[in-house]
């Protein structure tokens, strides 16, 4: 779907983090935890395991995908997010990917809570609401897409319900 108006590599890109830090502000709108994301997180077990519970729901929310890696995220991220969930040393997020099924819990949870289901499966939504869109207003299916439409929390795999 994306790749009939992105080029190769703007869809190869999207839905991971860009090289670059994000700016304190984009930090502050995108990345911070709620009084409900914070609940959730703490009924994690270990600094670890809420650290990475903490960076799998603003990715998610943020770039609209689960990553392969979920701890392949900037520094800044995780530093931003470890201060919010209270977890003094960072670096222990490396050992979150350690039980390879504690990641994919963690992902259908934050699905089942938040209302994320599958791109699939609003594919054609998503099609008919960009092609609505594009016929009337001045902007182009690119444009839409990157901008997002509403309800949808990315491209790559997940979407608000």
């Amino acid at each position: 779907m994306a790749g009939e108006y992105l080029t190769a590599a703007e869809e190869a890109a999207y839905g991971r983090y860009a090289h670059e830090a994000p700016e304190q502000a984009v930090l502050e709108r995108f990345f911070f935890l709620d009084d409900l994301d914070r609940e959730l997180v703490a009924k994690r077990r270990g600094d670890h395991n809420r650290l990475g519970f903490g960076l799998q729901l603003v990715t998610v929310r943020h770039l609209g995908a689960f990553l392969d890696d979920p701890v392949d995220v900037p520094t800044a991220v995780v530093d931003f997010v470890a201060a919010q969930v209270g977890v003094a040393d960072p670096s222990c997020v490396k050992r979150y990917v350690e039980r390879k099924q504690t990641r994919f819990e963690h992902q259908w949870e934050i699905a089942e809570v938040y209302g994320f289901v599958t791109y699939a499966s609003m594919e054609t939504e998503l099609l008919e609401w960009v092609d609505r869109q594009a016929w009337t207003s001045d902007a182009g299916p690119k444009t839409l897409f990157s901008r997002r439409w509403p309800g949808y929390a990315g491209a790559a795999c997940c979407c608000r319900e």
